[in-house]
């Protein structure tokens, strides 16, 4: 909608959430340990990007396609689906943290964005949950011992 505030917002916010997540990613989350920062980060940036898009347009398929796309992507890269999942988690605790304080102004607008980030999330967690059954019933052959 025109005049909506909250897309420069989000935008403002973008750097925070993207350091907090990849930051606690890296070094709460075993499978990315061994990963870079600088990858952590580039990759959680394209996760909050997301996130941030499907908020500022009150359309959540920007986020909810991007997690189904990522998620099989990670798995078969062989991250374990307890790390995708507390990953998961950390992107919310950080996004809840973060971005509803900042619409303190308006506390209807700030239960809303709770509301949305936490649906979001919960879709995201849905889904891996979802790509991870299916490996373990239908394994890829390519990646053996994993499931």
């Amino acid at each position: 909608m025109p005049g909506d505030p909250l897309p420069a917002l989000l935008e403002a916010l973008r750097p925070t959430l993207i350091s907090q997540i990849s930051t606690r990613v890296h070094t709460e989350i075993p499978d990315y340990q061994n990963v870079p920062l600088e990858i952590v980060t580039e990759r959680y940036a394209a996760i909050v990007d997301a996130l941030i898009k499907s908020l500022a347009t009150h359309e959540p398929s920007h986020f909810t396609n991007y997690v189904e796309r990522i998620g099989r992507t990670r798995m078969n890269q062989g991250y374990t689906i307890n790390g995708l999942l507390t990953a998961a988690a950390i992107v919310q605790d950080v996004a809840l943290q973060t971005i509803p304080p900042a619409l303190a102004a308006d506390p209807e607008a700030q239960a809303s964005m709770v509301r949305r980030i936490t649906s979001l999330l919960h879709f995201a967690r849905l889904v891996l949950g979802r790509q991870h059954l299916d490996t373990v019933v239908h394994p890829d052959p390519s990646h053996p011992g994993r499931a």
